[in-house]
């Protein structure tokens, strides 16, 4: 859970960036006479809780499990320079055959073990 953190930060990041942009573009647009002021319609960001609790009705997101709080808490706890190595080796791991090839003979039926 920790480690997703910071992506949600990267990607709000990135989607206030977006938005920022589709602003100027659609004020560029309405100077410019090519779009009509009333056309632009104004989104307020959703509230998290609401997106959460949407995204669990729909089945797309659900509470971890027991065994993977555990396995994240296991991780928390390890030192950052342990976790740095992880990270490194994971960057630089070489599969044979690739994972998108184990993921597509798993799906045929062919299970593959490493």
């Amino acid at each position: 859970m920790a480690m997703q953190q910071p992506v949600i930060r990267e990607l709000t990041n990135r989607i206030e960036i977006l938005e920022r942009e589709v602003r100027s573009l659609r004020l560029s647009l309405v100077r410019k006479g090519m779009l009509e002021e009333k056309e632009i319609v104004q989104v307020s960001p959703p509230d998290m809780r609401q997106v959460l609790a949407e995204l669990r009705q729909e089945g797309l997101i659900r509470d971890p499990a027991l065994e993977e709080l555990e396995h994240a808490a296991a991780w928390d706890a390890l030192p950052e320079a342990e976790k740095r190595r992880i990270d490194e080796e994971l960057v630089t791991l070489h599969l044979d055959p690739l994972l998108s090839e184990i993921i597509d003979l798993n799906r045929a039926g062919k299970v593959v073990e490493l």
